[in-house]
């Protein structure tokens, strides 16, 4: 038992199916306000992932012949996703006709970061003003490689 269902004991007096239905939403606002900001942005793009491969998942789904986005491709996704700082902006989710998710990042004054995710490695470029760069790893680290990260901190992060 959670501790929220603990704290509501006292609710759990009716046994009417309304009386329950109100401990259920009692539950959820509480659990809801216990979020962080930051998980919360985090599971909803794990839910974009999710969906975007559902989505995605059959050889052609372009129309023409994009390679499906794999099971093992959204979970690299959610595990890269979990590594981001929490003060950067949130990324759009792009399904990629090679089979792989990019997460991309861009602001008005032409600033751009994109981070392409597969199975076992990710593929990054960016352009900021005018400096260009790029670059190719695999994603056994357990915590963001500095050349990603220091990007996004120096560049994307929610003002």
């Amino acid at each position: 038992m959670s501790m929220f269902a603990r704290s509501l004991s006292h609710y759990e007096i009716g046994v009417s199916s309304a009386s329950k239905q109100v401990v259920e939403c009692v539950l959820q606002v509480r659990n809801h306000a216990s979020e962080t900001i930051s998980f919360g942005w985090r599971n909803a793009l794990a839910q974009q992932l999710i969906e975007l491969q559902s989505r995605n998942s059959e050889p052609g789904w372009d129309g023409y012949d994009a390679l499906p986005i794999t099971k093992q491709t959204m979970m690299a996704g959610i595990s890269f996703l979990m590594k981001l700082p929490d003060c950067v902006s949130i990324p759009d989710l792009v399904p990629e006709t090679t089979g792989e998710v990019e997460f991309f990042w861009e602001k008005d004054d032409g600033k751009q970061f994109s981070i392409s995710i597969g199975v076992s490695s990710l593929v990054f470029a960016g352009i900021i003003g005018s400096k260009k760069f790029h670059g190719e790893m695999k994603l056994l680290t357990a915590e963001l490689p500095e050349n990603i990260e220091q990007p996004l901190l120096d560049y994307f992060i929610i003002l």
